[in-house]
C-alpha cells in the first residue's frame, strides 16, 4: 500500500499535488503568523505593557516595553530612570485580603539589600510577590519581621 503511494508521489502529477499542498500549507501558516503579529496576542500585549512605579515619588505609570529597554525605565514623575515594575500587595494591616491592591516599589529591584514593606498594610513585600489567597498566612508586618531577626 505504501509502495503504491510512494510510486504515485514520484510521478509528475503526484509531485505537483505535493508541491501544491505544501504551498497552501505555507500560505496558511504565514497568514496565521501575520495575523498574530499584526493584531497582537493577549499574552504578547500583557508581556509588553507593564505597571511601573517611580522609586522616587511612589507614583505609578504604564509603560510599554520596547526592544532594548533596560530597568529602571524613564519615569514621567521624576523625569529620570527611576521606573521599576510595581509589585502588588493584596493584604490589609489586620491580615485580611484587600479588595484593591497597593502598588509597591521593592527595593531589591534597585539593588538595595533591605526588606520592603507595603505603605498601606506595613507587611513584607518581595520581588514577584504572591497574590493573597484565603486561608493563607499573611506576610509578617514590619514589627513581626524585625522581632524575628537575629540580633
Amino acid at each position: 500500500m505504501f509502495e503504491q503511494f510512494r510510486e504515485r508521489l514520484k510521478s509528475t502529477p503526484g509531485m505537483m499535488a505535493l508541491a501544491g499542498l505544501l504551498g497552501v500549507s505555507l500560505v496558511v501558516m504565514a497568514w496565521n503568523a501575520w495575523g498574530m503579529i499584526a493584531s497582537g496576542s493577549e499574552i504578547g500585549d500583557m508581556s509588553r505593557h507593564r505597571l511601573m512605579i517611580c522609586a522616587e515619588t511612589g507614583e505609578t505609570f504604564h509603560h510599554e516595553l520596547q526592544l532594548g529597554d533596560r530597568f529602571p525605565v524613564s519615569s514621567p514623575h521624576s523625569g529620570r530612570n527611576t521606573g521599576y515594575e510595581a509589585e502588588l500587595c493584596y493584604w490589609t494591616a489586620d491580615g485580611g485580603i484587600a479588595d484593591e491592591p497597593s502598588y509597591v516599589f521593592v527595593k531589591q529591584k534597585a539593588g538595595i539589600d533591605e526588606p520592603t514593606f507595603c505603605g498601606d498594610c506595613d507587611r513584607l513585600v518581595r520581588n514577584l510577590n504572591l497574590r493573597a489567597v484565603a486561608g493563607q498566612s499573611p506576610p509578617p508586618t514590619r514589627t513581626e519581621f524585625e522581632s524575628n531577626r537575629a540580633p
